[in-house]
């Protein structure tokens, strides 16, 4: 009996196996489609699908500071 078990769940794991394709959790991470509508902005904004957002996580929405060289917040 647990011969018959074994081979079955070898089976299934063997169809499981064979039947695995590429697969992309977010449609923009696939590379065919980045020139889609999809994944243009501002479609893609609304809900951070863009190619940048799934590759870099979220965009940060805190503004970028630029310091001028030669300047810092170090006390000397």
């Amino acid at each position: 009996m647990r011969a018959l078990i074994a081979v079955l769940v070898m089976g299934a794991l063997g169809v499981g196996l064979a039947s695995c394709e590429q697969y992309y959790r977010y449609p923009c991470q696939d590379p065919a489609n980045w020139e889609t509508a999809r994944c243009q902005k501002p479609l893609c904004e609304v809900n951070q699908e863009c190619p940048e957002h799934v590759f870099n996580g979220q965009k940060n929405m805190e503004p970028e500071i630029k310091k001028e060289p030669g300047k810092n917040d170090c006390v000397k």
